[in-house]
């Protein structure tokens, strides 16, 4: 996540606040490249869907066995009409 944050550094210092809630740093069993590409699409989807102004929250809990990452920002959302297709 820190890697993918780094590289966007530059189009979020002009107007994002990235508020880290890192609440456990657990290993995660997986490939480091998958990894960084899922963090890659859910952070820069949402700092696309806020226009790159506003409040980008991670937060990383480890919770019995399994791990929870939660990216959350201030922006408008998806459209109803696109979130059904959203998986196709």
């Amino acid at each position: 996540i820190e890697t993918v944050l780094t590289l966007y550094q530059n189009k979020m210092k002009s107007g994002v606040e990235c508020i880290r809630l890192y609440h456990s740093n657990p290993m995660i069993m997986g490939y480091p490249d998958e990894l960084i590409q899922i963090w890659t699409n859910l952070i820069y989807n949402a700092l696309q869907a806020m226009q790159f102004k506003g409040i980008l929250t991670i937060q990383v809990e480890e919770k019995q066995s399994e791990v929870e990452v939660a990216i959350q920002y201030n922006g408008p959302g998806i459209a109803l009409g696109i979130q059904k297709r959203m998986f196709e």
